[in-house]
């Protein structure tokens, strides 16, 4: 096997969404385009990397001793930092000497943002001891927006840990300020998410409302998992609800024997709306407003599927045929299903239920997929086809907030609105689809609109029936009947009633042990507060604190349901702590900090544990 062949396996064997998305840009890049790269001997014999471009040349490198560099470099850099950021591969001797030198618990995210450079270290040089290092994250991109956005999706709960910036060397010549804007652009979407916190912590008790509303009614619920590869090789079409659909929408319901149809969001009840009956309907959102998509409306033709994130109403009262798939970052779902050996499907979580329904389409067998209706921007102005549950005015949103949306290039080469959310979940998407083509999958945007997914051909829903869509196929409904008949996850009632009452017996125990924890360091605070460092009961108190803490983390229901529920939450509180802790140097300040993070952290626990005692009014 050759050294690039090499490289690739080992990131595919680490990470192979990565993978897929590396591959696809370093295949699709023309070494006779753009940026001249060359690749030689230095005078210690190691190799380096010349840059030509149309402003410099220059040299990635020291061309004399790259060794000596490397370990310089590393010096300047702040290897206490939890997260470091490097722009620049190169040849990775200054990332083979930062790895030495920093802890196990840093994570590591390298830009490279020269595809040119990258596809000769991967074709000229073993990366393996780069490439498998567990601290290493690995992002090929010149794209400041694009990103800002992966590091943040790395590092996310992380947030407010301490962050180290550092481009090597001579990189600073072509792109000092691409990095610079990258940091601006991931601490306004830092700054982001702290302004959401509110909704954060509305979620955090939706989400395990969620949890427990949906697991109550899981034994009317069929397992995803007897639906797999059960329509292999028949086309799959995946609508979505971008205002483009109103162009292609009536085609639809003469073709529901020759595609299997998927429709998520908004696009459920605008096509129902218009007589069109989606094969499956696919929900994953846990905001109540996602039940005005089901209310009003008759689903006896139609087959639910969804994560136990979905809001617990819907599921509560949809009568008809439902499968359950599991959310891979749902740890609460997770944990329910290894406790009851259930084999769920898992699926990766996505940005938007297209992103959900692709990994949906492949999973059921269909190919080629099809998408309409996924404009991921504002098409003539409009954010939704005709017939959204929630339709809006973006003329007047755009005039009130412009800054919310970025001017771009649509598949036909005009200009259209879109955001960054909807850029990111393309990226997202295409992620996705890069890793099903390496399976055999083919993708086909019928959208007629909206700014494309790049790694797929644009093309009419009337071409794509031309080509794709000539067979029927009468036995769709019937194969997912017999499916259902047979598909029950197998659980009893008196395990389902076992665990719900496991989890009351839990958060009742919990709170009790938590609540002593609250008030000793309530009293330590006011110790404190008095500056009465002489109090005997100080070091008392403190050890009885501890000592609770080492009670706490033997607790299932803490461990798994309340980490489960509120984990970001608990991580936020002790990263403010850290960052306080950081800038102070008063001994007594940071006793302050530390015990003040202890009664926030308990003031969550109680109320997680006070929400799940009193599930009854969900039930």
């Amino acid at each position: 096997m050759n050294i690039y062949k090499n490289n690739l396996e080992l990131l595919k064997k680490k990470n192979d969404i990565v993978y897929a998305e590396i591959k696809r840009k370093l295949d699709c890049f023309d070494e006779n385009a753009g940026v001249k790269v060359e690749v030689h001997k230095n005078k210690e014999g190691l190799l380096n990397v010349t840059i030509n471009n149309k402003k410099n040349k220059w040299f990635v490198h020291s061309n004399y001793n790259a060794t000596v560099e490397a370990e310089r470099w590393v010096q300047s850099v702040d290897i206490k930092s939890r997260i470091i950021i490097i722009l620049g591969m190169g040849m990775g001797y200054h990332i083979q000497e930062l790895l030495k030198n920093i802890g196990q618990d840093t994570i590591l995210i390298i830009i490279e943002p020269e595809i040119a450079i990258a596809k000769k270290l991967f074709q000229y040089k073993t990366i393996e001891n780069i490439i498998m290092d567990e601290r290493v994250r690995f992002i090929l991109s010149d794209d400041e927006k694009d990103v800002a956005n992966m590091i943040f999706d790395i590092f996310k709960n992380l947030f407010m840990e301490n962050i180290e910036f550092k481009i090597f060397n001579n990189y600073s010549i072509d792109y000092f300020e691409m990095f610079n804007n990258v940091q601006k652009e991931l601490y306004n979407t830092m700054n982001s998410l702290i302004v959401n916190m509110a909704t954060r912590e509305h979620f955090k008790y939706l989400w395990l409302a969620n949890f427990i509303g949906n697991t109550s009614k899981i034994c009317s619920s069929s397992n995803f998992k007897d639906l797999l590869n059960k329509f292999k090789g028949k086309p799959g079409i995946i609508v979505s609800a971008g205002p483009s659909l109103d162009k292609n929408i009536h085609l639809l319901k003469k073709l529901r024997n020759k595609a299997v149809i998927i429709a998520g969001g908004s696009a459920i009840r605008i096509l129902k709306k218009k007589g069109i009956e989606p094969h499956f309907l696919v929900a994953i959102d846990g905001d109540p407003l996602e039940k005005d998509i089901f209310d009003d409306i008759d689903f006896q033709n139609n087959t639910l599927i969804y994560t136990n994130r979905l809001y617990y109403e819907i599921v509560k009262e949809y009568s008809e045929k439902k499968f359950l798939i599991l959310d891979n970052e749902d740890e609460l779902a997770k944990y329910f299903s290894d406790k009851y050996n259930l084999d769920l499907v898992q699926i990766s979580p996505s940005q938007t239920v297209a992103g959900i329904n692709i990994n949906v389409a492949t999973l059921l067998g269909c190919n080629p997929v099809i998408f309409v209706g996924q404009d991921l921007a504002y098409t003539n102005l409009e954010h939704h086809a005709d017939g959204a549950a929630h339709m809006c005015n973006f003329e007047e949103e755009l005039k009130e907030n412009p800054k919310k949306f970025i001017k771009v290039k649509d598949i036909f080469g005009n200009d259209t609105y879109t955001i960054k959310q909807f850029l990111t979940a393309k990226r997202e998407m295409m992620r996705k689809m890069a890793k099903e083509i390496e399976k055999g999958y083919m993708f086909i945007n019928a959208t007629e609109g909206g700014i494309g997914l790049d790694i797929c051909p644009n093309m009419t829903l009337k071409k794509v029936e031309k080509e794709f869509l000539q067979n029927e196929f009468d036995s769709i409904e019937d194969t997912i009947n017999d499916v259902h008949t047979n598909a029950s996850i197998k659980i009893t009632e008196n395990q389902l009633e076992e665990f719900l009452n496991q989890m009351i017996n839990g958060a009742d125990e919990l709170k009790q042990i938590i609540k002593h924890r609250y008030d000793l360091s309530i009293e330590i605070r006011d110790i404190l507060k008095n500056k009465d460092f002489n109090n005997s009961k100080l070091n008392k108190l403190s050890l009885e604190v501890n000592m609770l803490e080492e009670k706490i983390n033997e607790s299932e229901f803490y461990n798994k349901i309340v980490k489960g529920s509120i984990a970001q939450t608990l991580t936020i509180h002790s990263g403010i702590m850290n960052k306080k802790l950081n800038y102070s140097d008063d001994m007594f300040e940071k006793n302050m900090i530390k015990i003040q993070c202890i009664i926030n952290q308990c003031m969550e626990i109680i109320g997680v544990c006070s929400f799940v005692i009193n599930m009854d009014r969900i039930l």
